[in-house]
Formats: structure tokens, C-alpha cells, sequence
């Protein structure tokens, strides 16, 4: 082989590698790059997905306004509050007939009873609402609270009322009732405070 063939083959060697070389840092950059999408994508399939945003105060009026206008929509609710009604109209009417007042005192106390069960189920569904960023109504829950147990004492008191046909008895009752009625403007007020419509209104 003569000088000059040689240096061109030794030439054509060198870009050959160099050639090699340059292919070989493509692959690998392209590997890099596909190794680097694939520790990406799965990152990103084994991350936690995002929890979603806290409704908003007025998406939580508005979740809870409908749990409150579904449910005085019910038959069970409907029922106890008529019953109520008539039991009270019933031991007005009675005057001072025993024969009369120990039957409507305890329909009284059987209505209050069925009512306090269910406010206590309604408030349950309202706590259970997700709150928002700024926090639930829980001064109208807690008043939601009170009240059952203000409807529970009504019962009491008008179960004794129809046992014993006293004064005494008699005078526990209307201080039960009275401070139900203060305990159902409050909770009024505290719902129509916080933004409720129909949440802590009476049901028509």
C-alpha cells in the first residue's frame, strides 16, 4: 500500500469513528430522554392525585338549603309536625277536663319525641356536609342541638303533665314549650345569619 492510499484510509478510519462516536452520544441521548420520560410519566401515575378544592360558603349554603327543603318535603316530618299541631289544639281545647288532657298530653309527648328523633337525623345530614375553606355553621348546628334536646323536655314534661294533672306539672310544661319556641327563633336567627334560606325557617 503506497503512502498516500494509506493516510486516506487512516483518514476515512478516523471519521468512521468519530462517525460511531457521534451515533453512539444520539442513542444514548435519545435513551436519556426516553428514560428520563418514562421516570416522568411514571412519577407522575404514582403520585396522589390533587384533593379536590373545599366548596365554597355559598356551595355549602346551597348543598345544605336543599337537605333542609328535601326533608320537610318527607311524609315522616309532614306526619309529626301535624300531630303536634293537633295534640296542641286539642289540650286548648280540653280546658280543665282530666278525660281530655291526659290523652292530648301525651299525644303531645309522642309527637315531640318523633320530632326531636328526626331533627336530631337532619342535623346529622347537615354535619356531614364537606364545609367549606371558612368553616361549617357550627353555631346553628350546636343551636340545632339544643333544641332537640329542648323538644325532649317538652315530651318529658308533657308525659308528666298527663300523669299527674297538677299545677306543678302543668307549669313545667308551658316553661318547656316557651323555651322551645326561644330556642327555634335563636337557631332561626344563627341560620339566616350564616346565609341559610331555608335551613332554620319553619316548614310550610
Amino acid at each position: 500500500m503506497d503512502r498516500k492510499r494509506l493516510i486516506w484510509v487512516i483518514v476515512l478510519g478516523i471519521w468512521a469513528v468519530l462517525g460511531l462516536v457521534a451515533t453512539g452520544c444520539g442513542g444514548d441521548d435519545e435513551e436519556s430522554g426516553s428514560d428520563e420520560a418514562a421516570t416522568e410519566a411514571a412519577s407522575d401515575e404514582g403520585a396522589e392525585p390533587a384533593e379536590p378544592a373545599a366548596p365554597t360558603k355559598s356551595e355549602y349554603i346551597k348543598a345544605a338549603d336543599k337537605l333542609c327543603a328535601d326533608a320537610d318535603k318527607e311524609k315522616a316530618v309532614k306526619k309529626a309536625n301535624a300531630d303536634a299541631a293537633d295534640a296542641d289544639a286539642a289540650l286548648a281545647a280540653a280546658g280543665s277536663d282530666a278525660s281530655l288532657i291526659t290523652p292530648a298530653a301525651q299525644d303531645i309527648a309522642d309527637a315531640a319525641r318523633g320530632r326531636a328523633k328526626l331533627r336530631r337525623e337532619r342535623t346529622a345530614a347537615l354535619k356531614k356536609l364537606e364545609p367549606p375553606e371558612s368553616g361549617p355553621a357550627t353555631a346553628y348546628l350546636k343551636s340545632r342541638e339544643s333544641t332537640a334536646k329542648q323538644i325532649d323536655e317538652v315530651a318529658k314534661t308533657a308525659d308528666a303533665y298527663a300523669k299527674a294533672l297538677d299545677q306543678r306539672t302543668a307549669d313545667a310544661y308551658v316553661a318547656a314549650v316557651e323555651a322551645q319556641n326561644a330556642g327555634f327563633t335563636e337557631n332561626k336567627k344563627l341560620a339566616e345569619k350564616f346565609g341559610f334560606k331555608v335551613c332554620g325557617q319553619p316548614i310550610k
